[in-house]
């Protein structure tokens, strides 16, 4: 019979815990341990807080409080370098106030932290045709609506293949 990885890291990991806590214990080194889980603790209340941050930062943009909801994504960045939707979320709203070369940068690093977000390639494509680069516009749309077909996604599919033919005739 054959053990799946899975249940002997379910059974194993539990035990390694215990085993860990009680040399910490006997060794004097509950410190580093304590230390650890505020650590974890920690990120955990980061992350929240940069969601917090995005939503209050939606909430500011859409009232008009721009430089608020820049500020906003910019907090949610330094508490969450890693959050993907963060850089995706304040690429959208450069680009809507016109900062086409910031948002490309902001897309890019949405995408290197995920590379399977779509929207963010489909954005992304928007903000490289606003700064002339109509081949990174055809390859970002041409990607986004490969991946929205393989997710499922097909309002965003058909929208990316919309705007792949409306570019392939301003291109001819």
């Amino acid at each position: 019979m054959q053990l799946c990885t899975t249940t002997l890291t379910r059974v194993v990991a539990p035990v390694a815990i215990i085993i860990l806590s009680l040399s910490a214990l006997s060794s004097g080194l509950i410190r580093s341990v304590h230390a650890q889980s505020t650590r974890i603790h920690t990120t955990s209340s980061n992350f929240k807080g940069s969601v917090n941050l995005l939503n209050r930062g939606r909430d500011r943009f859409q009232h008009g409080d721009y430089r608020g909801a820049i500020s906003d994504f910019n907090q949610a960045i330094i508490l969450d370098p890693n959050n993907a939707n963060a850089y995706y979320s304040r690429g959208l709203f450069l680009h809507k106030l016109g900062d086409a070369l910031g948002a490309v940068s902001d897309f890019d690093r949405a995408l290197q932290l995920n590379p399977r977000l779509a929207e963010a390639y489909f954005h992304r494509a928007g903000a490289r045709y606003g700064i002339g680069d109509e081949t990174g516009t055809m390859l970002d749309l041409q990607l986004a609506a490969k991946l929205f077909l393989s997710q499922g996604n097909t309002k965003g599919y058909q929208q990316a293949q919309n705007l792949i033919k409306q570019l392939q005739h301003l291109i001819q």
